[in-house]
Order: C-alpha cells, then sequence, then structure tokens
C-alpha cells in the first residue's frame, strides 16, 4: 500500500468517552495510516481497556459479574452519566517516527497492574475477557510500553512490516 501523504497529515488526536466513539476512532486510524486489520484487533481492545477500566473503574471482576449476570450493557450506560466517570475522556495521539507508527493512549483512571497482564498468557487463555492486551502484543503491534501507573500507552507498529 502506498503511504504517500501519511505523513503530512501526522501527528493527530482524537479525544473520546464511549465504546462506540473507540470503534470509530480505530477504524479511521487504520484509514488514515492504510495500517492491516489486525492492528484494528489490538487498538480496539487497547481503547475499550482505556472506556471499560480506567475511565469507568470496572475491575476485571466486576466485568466478569456483569457479563455472567447480562448487564455488562446496563452498567456501562449507567456509569457514562455518573460522576465522576461522566466527565472522564481518554485521549488518542497518532504520530510517527522514522521507523514507527505511535498510537499514545492515555485514560483519566488511576492505573493498574500493567506488568502482570502483559506477561499473564497463562492466567487468562481459558477466560471470555481479559486477553486484550495479550492480543495487541501478538498480534497488533511490535511493541507496547505503559508509562506510570499503567493509564498511558504507547503502541509501536513498525513501518516496514505493515
Amino acid at each position: 500500500m502506498s503511504r504517500i501523504g501519511v505523513e503530512s497529515v501526522l501527528p493527530f488526536t482524537y479525544t473520546l468517552k464511549t465504546l462506540p466513539e473507540a470503534q470509530a476512532a480505530a477504524q479511521n486510524i487504520i484509514q488514515a495510516l492504510h495500517l492491516q486489520p489486525r492492528v484494528y484487533i489490538g487498538l480496539l481492545e487497547l481503547l475499550i481497556n482505556a472506556i471499560e477500566h480506567g475511565n469507568l473503574e470496572i475491575d476485571y471482576e466486576q466485568k466478569t459479574q456483569l457479563v455472567e449476570s447480562k448487564k455488562w450493557q446496563e452498567e456501562i450506560a449507567q456509569r457514562y452519566s455518573q460522576s465522576p466517570y461522566k466527565d472522564r475522556f481518554v485521549k488518542i495521539k497518532v504520530d510517527d517516527s522514522a521507523d514507527y507508527y505511535i498510537i499514545s493512549i492515555e485514560d483519566q483512571g488511576g492505573g493498574f497492574d500493567w506488568l502482570h497482564y502483559t506477561n499473564a498468557l497463562a492466567d487468562v487463555t481459558d477466560n471470555r475477557h481479559g486477553r486484550g492486551i495479550l492480543i495487541a502484543q501478538m498480534i497488533s503491534f511490535q511493541r507496547l510500553e505503559y508509562l506510570g501507573t499503567g493509564n498511558k500507552l504507547k503502541c509501536y507498529i513498525e513501518k516496514s512490516k505493515n
């Protein structure tokens, strides 16, 4: 695919709050940079994590219970309208270096033990959720770099491998 003109639109940013907005932003980024569909999958997983676990503060156990009781969507909708969640957003910045496209994601949650989830293949392979980071690492990005408490993330896509 030709990348003519891609760098001329970089950097660009998105601000989003909802899961549908995350889907649209991920699709727009993939199209703007002419990236392979596998990148969309990991990017969407990471954006969902930023919204659900970061901004809306739904932890792994809560999500398990909500999914099992079929109340996950209802809880998401309620939290979108409750303080402090309703005022939070996810910021995405898309930029590049000589060798990589860099997608930075920052949520307004308190962070999490990202090291556990980046090394947890055996713990999550049988679960219905909790695999987003591993999916992103394995199929979408050459490198993920969590910063600070884990509410900031940089995703690297090697230009020559895309």
